[in-house]
């Protein structure tokens, strides 16, 4: 149930990124009985444990006026790959080769509509594959 919960939080808040791309207020109390789950102040009940755990998987950032989230998550680290078994870290290492050749054409399209030579685009793409 635990990362089932922090992956509920995180789908919410994409969602009113879809809505408010530039950001929104959203009332955690509110948000939380939706989930059906209980709220208090802190990280002691079952949403602040979830919203603890978007911290520290760096899905989330607390910050003086709320949170900053993610709309993309980061790669998972190698320490938490290394313990997964062989078969699903081969899996993972496909699908991250495939997400960044995908990424890669992304970027290359993006540059070209904004007006640099199609060489450019390609050099930044490259460049970004092998910083992946």
């Amino acid at each position: 149930m635990k990362c089932r919960t922090a992956t509920w939080i995180v789908r919410r808040f994409a969602d009113e990124f879809d809505r408010a791309p530039d950001g929104f207020t959203i009332d955690l109390e509110h948000t939380a009985t939706t989930m059906g789950l209980s709220f208090s102040r802190g990280a002691h009940s079952p949403f602040g444990k979830a919203l603890h755990r978007c911290v520290m998987f760096g899905l989330a950032l607390p910050t003086d006026g709320g949170f900053a989230v993610r709309r993309r998550f980061p790669t998972v680290a190698r320490r938490h790959l290394d313990r997964l078994p062989t078969d699903v870290q081969a899996a993972h290492d496909e699908w991250a080769r495939l997400a960044i050749r995908s990424d890669r054409r992304e970027i290359e399209q993006r540059l070209v509509e904004a007006g640099f030579p199609p060489a450019a685009a390609a050099r930044a793409g490259e460049i970004v594959a092998l910083a992946s």
